[in-house]
Order: structure tokens, then C-alpha cells, then sequence
């Protein structure tokens, strides 16, 4: 990819009236590339620039406005950090997609692809787990100057900021969809003509196109056995993937189910994470105060480390997915007296 040296002046904030430094940039001579060098660059740009080391692979870890991205070093030894490179690849993206997210995103990726030709945006499929990927690669036999990559890994910037543009308008026209069917069979499962045959088929659609509100209603159906057969596993998997999408209500179930499984100390912890995370997150109303009624339970219930690990998880805890756009809630402790055990015991 040709670079524009002048572009990549003033991606770095320099201006068009700066002709010096444009020719001191042009006459500047080129350095080997290697991770290392990659590192410093990113920190010398105000990136993070974490050098990582695989088992025979060595890499650069980094991010912009919270979407991850890698840097690889293609050379004759891959493992040795130091090792000079004759082309480096960006590569970033976002997982947890579901198959009707995957079909969807191929369109966005297509979009994108014809927008920006040397880059490449794709969807990929592991096990039936899909992707999105933004790679960007940058042939560099002779080494390269600090400028050229500075313009290069702006443009990767550029990239990521301009793909997730695009999949939150995806997201967002696809999402209204669902919500609206997922409406319509709330009204055709609880009105008064009720059809709950109908409204499972909706329910179940909308899980398969990865809508947590419909997947926390099936965990509720499954829950209750109502117009389903009980079953405390199919609801806890239902509860389980809408908590993966930040249904505040799926904590609920999921703590609910928890609780009433063959206790041991995993399960006991996992159980009031999700304690934790719906009483912080829920509205107020009745399923708020019984979350919080759950939670001060099983606190109780907990030695002060096991206490102290729950907080941990719940505060740490980050869906796959923001289906009602970011949390604006403060952080745990701030919902639970601190320390606990002075309060639950």
C-alpha cells in the first residue's frame, strides 16, 4: 500500500504548511521492523503496545476506544521478537456473534471491503462460533520509517472506527426488528387471544437470531413449565445466553436457578455474581427488591472470600453483547455495604 506522506503528517497532526518536515520525512531513512519496534511505536503514538509471547509466535496487543486489535511481524523467525519482518499485519474484530448475526455482518463486510480496498474485513467460523475480523497488511521488505508506520497504523484506526460505524447501524436496524416480534409475542402469549404455540415459535426465532429478551422469556417459560415442560437445565441455558447479552432480568433467573442446584462452593459464588449483577441492574420494582432479597441470601450463605470473589466476578462481568447500549451503573460495591460480611452476616 502506497503511503501518503503528507496524509500521514497530518494524521499525526501535523499541517499541509509544514512542507520542512514532509521532505525530512521523504529523505528519512528506512528501519527494520520487528515486534519490538512495533511496541514502542504504538506507546510513542499514546497506544497501548503489550509485546506478547505464544509458544512459537510473538505479537503486539493493542486497542482503540476499547475494540482490541494484534500486530503481527511476518520473519524468518517468528517467536523471536527481534527478528526483522518483511511485512506486518494488523488484525482486530469483534466474537460472540450468533449464525443470523454472521449472515447479516457478511453484507456489512462486502460494504466495507468495496469502501476500502486494501484492507479486508471477513467473517469467520470456529466451531460453529462466528467472527468478525479487520485486517490490514503492509509489505515491508526494506524496513520502514517511524512516519510510514505512524500513517499506517492511523489508517488501521481509521479502519476499525469506520467498521464499527457499521455494525452498530447494522445492530441497531436489526435489533428494532426483533424487538417488535419479540412484542408481538408477548401480546400473543399473554392477550386475550392467546395463541402461546405461535408466540414460542417467535420466542424461538428470535433466540435463534440472538435476541436475549426472547431467550430470557424461554428461560422463564422453562422455568415455571408454563406451556413448556419444566426444565431447570433448559431454562438455566436460556438464562445463560440472555445474561451473555446483558438482560438484566436473565441475572435474576440465573441466580435464581443457581441457588436451587446441588450446592457446592463454585456453583454458591456463581450464584450470587448473578445475585449481584441484578439487584445492581434491574429497575426498580418488585424484581428488584426480591433480587436483592436473593442476593442478601446467599451473601449470607458465603465465607468473607467466597464474598469477596462473587464481588470480584460481578464487577468484572462483561456481556458479549450490549443489547440496551452501555451500563451507566456504578460498580457493585457501591450496591452491596462494603465490607460485605459486616452487613449480610
Amino acid at each position: 500500500m502506497a503511503i501518503n506522506k503528507t496524509a500521514s503528517l497530518v494524521a499525526r497532526g501535523k499541517t499541509k504548511g509544514e512542507e520542512a518536515s514532509v521532505g525530512e520525512v521523504a529523505e528519512a531513512e528506512n528501519q527494520p521492523v520487528n515486534v519490538t519496534r512495533i511496541a514502542l511505536l504504538m506507546q510513542d503514538m499514546g497506544y497501548r503496545g503489550k509485546l506478547v509471547h505464544g509458544d512459537d509466535w510473538c505479537w503486539v496487543e493493542s486497542a482503540t476506544n476499547g475494540n482490541k486489535f494484534s500486530i503481527y511481524a511476518y520473519s524468518a523467525d517468528l517467536a523471536d521478537p527481534n527478528s526483522q519482518a518483511r511485512s506486518i499485519q494488523f488484525d482486530g474484530g469483534w466474537g460472540g456473534l450468533s449464525s443470523y448475526d454472521a449472515r447479516r455482518f457478511l453484507m456489512v463486510c462486502n460494504r466495507f471491503n468495496h469502501a476500502w480496498r486494501y484492507a479486508k474485513a471477513t467473517v469467520v467460523s470456529d466451531n460453529d462460533r462466528y467472527s468478525l475480523s479487520v485486517k490490514l497488511d503492509h509489505y515491508c521488505p526494506n524496513g520502514l520509517t517511524d512516519e510510514v508506520f505512524f500513517a499506517v497504523a492511523d489508517m488501521y484506526v481509521q479502519l476499525i472506527e469506520d467498521m464499527t460505524k457499521r455494525t452498530v447501524a447494522a445492530e441497531g436496524d436489526a435489533l428494532n426488528v426483533l424487538v417488535e416480534r419479540h412484542n408481538e409475542a408477548v401480546g400473543i402469549m399473554w392477550g386475550a387471544e392467546s395463541d402461546p404455540e405461535q408466540a414460542l415459535d417467535i420466542y424461538l426465532a428470535n433466540a435463534r437470531s440472538g435476541y436475549g429478551g426472547s431467550m430470557n422469556s424461554l428461560g422463564d417459560l422453562y422455568e415455571h413449565g408454563a406451556e413448556v415442560g419444566q426444565s431447570a437445565l433448559a431454562a438455566a441455558y436460556f438464562f445463560a445466553r440472555a445474561a451473555e447479552r446483558g438482560q438484566p432480568s436473565a441475572y435474576y433467573g440465573l441466580a435464581r436457578i443457581l441457588s436451587e442446584a446441588v450446592v457446592d462452593e463454585a456453583i454458591s459464588v456463581e450464584a450470587a455474581k448473578y445475585a449481584l449483577l441484578a439487584s445492581r441492574d434491574l429497575p426498580e420494582g418488585q424484581s428488584k427488591c426480591r433480587a436483592e432479597m436473593l442476593r442478601d441470601e446467599l451473601m449470607r450463605k458465603l465465607g468473607s472470600e467466597d464474598q469477596k470473589t462473587a464481588i470480584n466476578l460481578a464487577e468484572n462481568w462483561m456481556p458479549l453483547i450490549f443489547e440496551g447500549g452501555p451500563l451507566e451503573n456504578g460498580p457493585i460495591h457501591d450496591n452491596v455495604h462494603s465490607p460485605p460480611s459486616s452487613v449480610l452476616n
